[in-house]
C-alpha cells in the first residue's frame, strides 16, 4: 500500500426516464376500471376505497381486481395483457 486514501462516493446522477403519458379517458362512464395491487400492506384496502368512489361518481361497466405477486418486481407481462384487454382505465397503487 502506498500510504494514499482514496476516497470513493458512491452517490450518483439520477436520470429518470422519459416516457409520453397514457392517453386519458375523458368520462369513465360505462367503462371498465382495473386496480392493480402490488400487495403491500393497505394498497388493497386503499384501492378499493378509490374504486368505491369512482363507482359512486360514475356508472362504471365494472371493476377488475388483479394482484401483484412480488411488490418489488413489476407485474407479469401476461398480467399486464389481462388488464389492457380487459379494462379501459387501470389504477395501480401502493400501500404502507
Amino acid at each position: 500500500m502506498s500510504g494514499r486514501i482514496v476516497i470513493l462516493d458512491p452517490t450518483g446522477q439520477a436520470q429518470p426516464a422519459s416516457h409520453p403519458l397514457a392517453r386519458g379517458v375523458p368520462s369513465l362512464e360505462g367503462l371498465t376500471l382495473g386496480i392493480l395491487d402490488n400487495q403491500k400492506p393497505n394498497a388493497g384496502r386503499v384501492l378499493e376505497a378509490v374504486a368505491a368512489r369512482l363507482r359512486e361518481k360514475f356508472p362504471l361497466a365494472g371493476v377488475v381486481k388483479r394482484e401483484k405477486r412480488i411488490q418489488s418486481q413489476a407485474a407479469p407481462p401476461e398480467l399486464m395483457q389481462d388488464l389492457v384487454k380487459g379494462c379501459h382505465a387501470v389504477i395501480h397503487g401502493v400501500g404502507d
